[in-house]
């Protein structure tokens, strides 16, 4: 049988707060479409979906979490902000001649309206910069995470080189870049990526991750902006202060980086000593640290949460995906980011 691969789609669930109120919480892996098949699965339709349920919910607020998110189909970012906002350009995309063209959503029926928090980290990529970078510069929604996301602004095609031989056998293809992707501002989202609003430092944040690291790749720039008109729905600066007073006390998040940095201290490491009293007294200092570390996997936000009911059905016929969801939540309670991801929401206004 066809196998369709879940864990790529989006899912949401309830996020209940210690004060009572309820917010919603939508996971896109990737921004996924079928290309194939008119009625086949897309990322915008699923989000929809997740939103109707969720304001049948009566949730006030919905984070989006594009986390890890790697890309996928431009179209379908257009389509998922028109469920956010009414119709406006989301990028412009200019080729190697200089060619500019700009893309927009043509849809005023937002589906919701209310606060919106969007999650990134420095996997965060190609399409959900884009969707990102869109919802930030309208000021629709606040964008919470790493300092920036990975900054892939540019697109790729293949060209077979087999169209150019006279053989039978089978040269391969070169991937080109032909494009280059450009925020409604002006800004390039290449090497940059999207500055988070409010910022969080990660466990990747201290890695050499993103296309600013990788040989060659194309510089930064900008381009005129389009005309748009900012929706701004919230003070940023006044958002900034709470998270940074909570930041401040918050034992666990600094733990988190003082592990982060540990880790990628040891990656750098190129040495260590044969001397083996020196050896084990580097070892018995990394067994300390190691100790000191593993109170993080003990962290638990103190949010609960309720899936919808349609999934609470489908828990009672299948094991697998009931399993599933408990890790899932498992998952989501030991989530220092979200936690303060919610704690942002609720200081919307």
């Amino acid at each position: 049988e066809e196998v369709a691969i879940e864990d790529t789609f989006a899912r949401s669930i309830v996020v209940n707060s210690a004060d009572g109120k309820k917010y919603g919480f939508i996971n896109l892996p990737s921004f996924n479409a079928d290309f194939e098949d008119p009625k086949g699965r897309n990322a915008s339709d699923d989000i929809k979906n997740e939103l109707i349920k969720l304001k049948a919910q009566n949730v006030e607020g919905i984070v989006l979490d594009l986390r890890n998110n790697g890309g996928g189909s431009l179209t379908e970012v257009g389509d998922i902000m028109g469920l956010f906002m009414n119709a406006g350009a989301y990028v412009q995309v200019k080729d190697g001649n200089g060619k500019i063209q700009t893309l927009r959503n043509k849809t005023n029926s937002p589906v919701w309206t209310g606060p919106l928090v969007i999650m990134q980290n420095e996997l965060s990529a190609s399409a959900s910069e884009i969707l990102a970078g869109a919802m930030q510069d309208y000021g629709r929604g606040v964008v919470i995470g790493s300092p920036q996301s990975f900054g892939k602004g540019t697109v790729q095609t293949f060209v077979d080189l087999n169209r150019f031989l006279n053989s039978t056998d089978d040269f391969g293809s070169l991937k080109l870049t032909i494009q280059k992707f450009y925020r409604i501002s002006g800004e390039s989202t290449q090497r940059k990526g999207i500055q988070s609003d409010i910022q969080m430092k990660d466990f990747f944040t201290y890695a050499e991750i993103g296309e600013r690291y990788d040989d060659y790749a194309l510089a930064w720039d900008k381009i005129p902006a389009v005309e748009y008109q900012p929706v701004n729905y919230f003070s940023v600066t006044a958002l900034q202060k709470g998270i940074e007073a909570r930041l401040k006390g918050n034992n666990t998040y600094q733990l988190m980086q003082e592990s982060a940095q540990w880790k990628e201290n040891l990656d750098k490491e190129e040495t260590i000593s044969l001397n083996q009293t020196k050896f084990n007294e580097v070892m018995q200092t990394r067994k300390s640290q190691i100790k000191k570390f593993k109170t993080l996997a003990k962290f638990n936000n103190g949010l609960k949460f309720t899936v919808n009911p349609d999934e609470a059905v489908r828990e009672k016929k299948d094991e697998a995906f009931a399993k599933k969801t408990e890790n899932w939540t498992k998952n989501l309670q030991r989530d220092l980011y979200l936690q303060e991801a919610v704690n942002v929401i609720a200081e919307m206004k």
